[in-house]
């Protein structure tokens, strides 16, 4: 009998083995189909409109929040040109090397701001698309996204994998618990669920810490597709994004919509499309050197760079004089001040020691 019994315990273990084998390969086939519905949509063009409502201690008055912005995506490069409260934000990333220009009037003047650094991270502004439409995935804690199957890659490990059907469609979902942070005391969790309704795209992203499942946890912040259209056959881009954050009972909290719109599909872009024409004359930040410099129209310098935290040099010769000058009578003033010192020091001390003497 006791023979038996283990044979049984054997045979029902390699069950599992086999049953694990079989759940592990349906899951790559749903996560090729998801890579391969993604990389149908890298050459596009579009327009993106958010609007976050932020409730505050009255919830009847929310704080609301709207932005826009135009979007270029293609294999190599991106291109965000977008308007958020009052600043303008031309952003353009190419094969690693990111450059900004942002702008804004103050006082009925534009001031402007460039910059140019080296970033592996493709997709982490507010209002690029690929982000909001949850074609890649946010690294909780971070302005980081990733693709999903790089997202699997950089969690700690994989919890659990399940799926569910109704009326023929299919969604599986898979949580990811991250890895710790530095100085984080909680371990963030992600619900990432994909449908088979929408080519295995991400229906649902929930993103929470402090508890094991999004209800239970102390903070939570969830994003869902509404909305998809068919921008040719069998090829769907999301369109309507909504979103929520709050504590884990606290659903529809801090409500976002996402609208992306104006959508081109396979589009032959020429270089022009990634290149930044600036004001001249503005100042560049530039983080690959640490220096900053004036620049012309196309970004090239003219003026001598200076290193990043020292003081530039002065405009002209009569500001060096004036400088010069300046600092001159300071030194004057301050041995002045040195020698009214010592002669009073000296006053105090022989008054000291007539003293003693005439006791």
């Amino acid at each position: 009998m006791r023979a038996f019994a283990i044979v049984c315990t054997i045979l029902v273990m390699i069950q599992n083995v086999e049953a694990g084998e079989v759940q592990d390969a349906e899951w790559n086939e749903i996560l090729a189909e998801h890579r391969q519905s993604r990389d149908l949509l890298q050459f596009c063009s579009c327009k993106i409109a958010l609007r976050i409502s932020v409730t505050q201690a009255d919830p009847s008055t929310p704080r609301v929040i709207q932005s826009t912005g135009e979007y270029w995506h293609s294999r190599d490069a991106l291109r965000l040109k977008t308007l958020l409260d009052g600043e303008k934000l031309d952003l353009i990333w190419e094969n690693g090397l990111e450059r900004t220009l942002r702008s804004r009037q103050i006082d009925g003047k534009n001031q402007y701001a460039a910059t140019i650094s080296g970033s592996s991270r493709r997709y982490h502004d507010r209002l690029d698309v690929f982000g909001r439409a949850l074609l890649v995935v946010n690294v909780p804690g971070t302005s980081t996204f990733l693709p999903l199957e790089d997202l699997v890659t950089e969690a700690e490990r994989v919890e659990k994998r399940w799926s569910t059907e109704q009326n023929g469609t299919k969604q599986t979902t898979i949580r990811l618990k991250m890895k710790q942070g530095n100085g984080e005391s909680e371990q963030w969790r992600v619900d990432v669920t994909l449908d088979s309704q929408i080519n295995q795209l991400i229906r649902h992203v929930s993103y929470y810490y402090g508890g094991s499942s999004p209800e239970k946890s102390m903070f939570r912040r969830d994003e869902t597709v509404e909305k998809t259209v068919e921008l040719k056959k069998g090829v769907l881009f999301p369109t309507e994004i909504s979103g929520s954050s709050g504590g884990g009972e606290q659903i529809g909290y801090n409500p976002k919509k996402t609208t992306i719109s104006d959508i081109k599909l396979d589009r032959r872009f020429s270089k022009q499309d990634f290149v930044m024409r600036y004001p001249a004359g503005i100042l560049m930040t530039d983080s690959l050197q640490g220096t900053s410099y004036k620049i012309d129209e196309t970004g090239k310098p003219i003026s001598k760079p200076v290193t990043l935290g020292e003081v530039p040099p002065p405009p002209s010769a009569e500001s060096t004089r004036r400088d010069v000058l300046m600092v001159s009578q300071e030194g004057e003033s301050s041995s002045i001040s040195f020698i009214v010192i010592l002669i009073s020091i000296g006053v105090i001390l022989v008054g000291i020691i007539l003293r003693i003497r005439n006791r």
